[in-house]
């Protein structure tokens, strides 16, 4: 049985597989779960009780005012069935910037 000779190829060799290894286990680790400002999100149309109407209503309207708004949450909201208490989430629009802005518009003057 004869040693592998130690060699400055062979330590590089070791290094470099040691740091693909690594490099590995990290891509693969951070696929897991986005931050929360990039999760998926949902919007449904309700009333102003907060019941599930359709989208329409919501795009005749702008989304506010005419008693329809859009609730937003995670992608499960898509399941609530029509006239069912939305439920989990907000009236208030994700922030799409990372930067705290708001999903209403305003005017400057």
């Amino acid at each position: 049985m004869t040693a592998t000779p130690k060699t400055p190829l062979n330590a590089a060799v070791r290094q470099l597989s040691f740091a693909t290894s690594v490099a590995a286990a990290l891509s693969i680790s951070a696929c897991g779960q986005q931050p929360p400002q990039q999760q998926a999100t949902t919007r449904i149309c309700t009333d102003p009780t907060g019941a599930r109407i359709p989208d329409q209503n919501c795009h005749r309207s702008g989304g506010a005012g005419g008693g329809a708004l859009w609730y937003f949450g995670a992608a499960a909201l898509a399941s609530t069935a029509y006239g069912r208490k939305a439920s989990g989430g907000s009236y208030t629009a994700p922030d799409r910037s990372g930067f705290g802005a708001s999903a209403r518009g305003s005017s400057g003057g």
